[in-house]
């Protein structure tokens, strides 16, 4: 459906409404507008894997707060949370979500998030008996192919974990350069690995950095924007934010930083609303 406007407490979302998600913080029901169902049922579930470790660290912990502050109290997201998993373990966890989600969790829920907390290296994320996991293979569990009747809604990966164990110095930058954008052409089929966002706490090969008494850097930014903006912005709007905020306003004593990047193949805006 094009045209019009879709609204909500007098904020413009969108001019059309075919090119948004709207993750609405209710239960149950149908939502529409006109007269066309968007979704059958707007609920919406977050997963929490820490996959590293006895305990979770302080700086593990204030995250894990954070996020369930945001998405359970906030948007009335279902919450799942699975700490300290071996390698056969985390797979027998995801091949669970797997099947809730492709089956009847296909009509309940309209979105997927899923935060990972974990130690990492180049290898991937690391697991309790220190065997590593990619995160090609873990999003692998969720794609088109596996999940055909969850096409076409948003799958998103928030990902504090190192990278490798170089160290980002800062340095002095330019003036900006204007960025040509090209226009994104749909399509009327919809591509095995299409409707997915992997957030990343820092860039291939590099450190990813916490304090015990806020939590890690990423994480810590990325819940202050997400709890400042969900309202006006749109996910990947929020992630520019995020990785600003992250990239200059953090270092360590010597001079390190740290870059936050994004993967995605969202094909509309997503807002939480």
């Amino acid at each position: 459906m094009k045209g019009g406007n879709l609204s909500l407490g007098g904020h413009i979302l969108c001019s059309y409404v075919t090119s948004v998600w709207t993750v609405l913080a209710v239960k149950g029901g149908n939502l529409s507008l006109g007269g066309h169902i968007l979704c059958s049922y707007v609920t919406s579930v977050w997963t929490v894997l820490a996959v590293k470790g006895g305990n979770l660290s302080l700086g593990n912990d204030q995250d894990v707060k954070k996020l369930d502050s945001f998405f359970k109290q906030e948007l009335n997201f279902d919450v799942q949370r699975v700490p300290n998993l071996e390698l056969e373990v985390l797979k027998d966890c995801l091949s669970a979500l797997q099947k809730e989600l492709s089956g009847a969790g296909a009509e309940t829920y309209y979105c997927f998030i899923c935060a990972i907390l974990s130690h990492g290296n180049e290898n991937g994320i690391l697991t309790q008996d220190k065997q590593h996991i990619s995160m090609d293979t873990i999003r692998g569990y969720f794609d088109n192919k596996h999940m055909g009747s969850f096409a076409g809604r948003p799958r998103v990966f928030l990902v504090q974990a190192c990278r490798g164990a170089k160290k980002q110095q800062g340095i002095d930058i330019a003036d900006d350069e204007p960025i040509d954008i090209s226009d994104i052409i749909g399509r009327t089929t919809v591509p095995g690995e299409a409707d997915f966002l992997i957030a990343y706490s820092t860039t291939e090969g590099h450190k990813s950095f916490r304090r015990d008494s806020t939590g890690s850097w990423f994480m810590h930014s990325l819940l202050k924007v997400l709890k400042e903006r969900h309202r006006t912005e749109h996910l990947e709007e929020m992630l520019i934010d995020v990785r600003a905020e992250v990239s200059q306003e953090w270092q360590t004593c010597d001079g390190t930083k740290q870059m936050p990047c994004t993967w995605s193949t969202l094909r509309k805006r997503l807002y939480f609303c």
